[in-house]
């Protein structure tokens, strides 16, 4: 009996702590378009995601996303527990730069990050 409680505790330590380093990050949202402005719609493509600072790239994240029926793609930038300590949130401005490839298409957009997460600042 005592066997099975401490197996059981130890299971769901290691259940809590897969939960504790769960990543974080930014939901992101596009609306991909050809050269004359039309939808892309249902069109496979391989993202690529860098946090910028300056010049220097702070993070780097590559995926395949879809686009919906009407052009649009959904996804999230994610960061993990190690990510969030090294990126210097509160120190200057920071950009994110996504660039999308497929179907004959290269997109590229950047935005200025606005919104910084206040835990990764006060380190907590």
């Amino acid at each position: 009996m005592k066997t099975k409680l401490f197996c059981l505790l130890i299971l769901l330590t290691i259940l809590k702590l897969d939960l504790i380093s769960q990543s974080i990050g930014y939901n992101y949202q596009a609306s991909v378009r050809d050269s004359e402005g039309l939808p892309i719609a249902s069109q496979n493509f391989d993202a690529t995601f860098q946090l910028i600072r300056g010049s220097q790239v702070l993070f780097t994240e590559s995926k395949s996303v879809t686009s919906n029926d009407f052009g649009i793609i959904n996804t999230r930038v994610l960061f993990s527990e190690a990510d969030m300590r090294d990126i210097p949130w509160g120190s200057s401005a920071l950009t994110l730069k996504a660039s999308f490839k497929g179907g004959g298409e290269e997109i590229m957009q950047e935005s200025s990050i606005i919104t910084q997460p206040f835990s990764a600042i006060s380190g907590s």
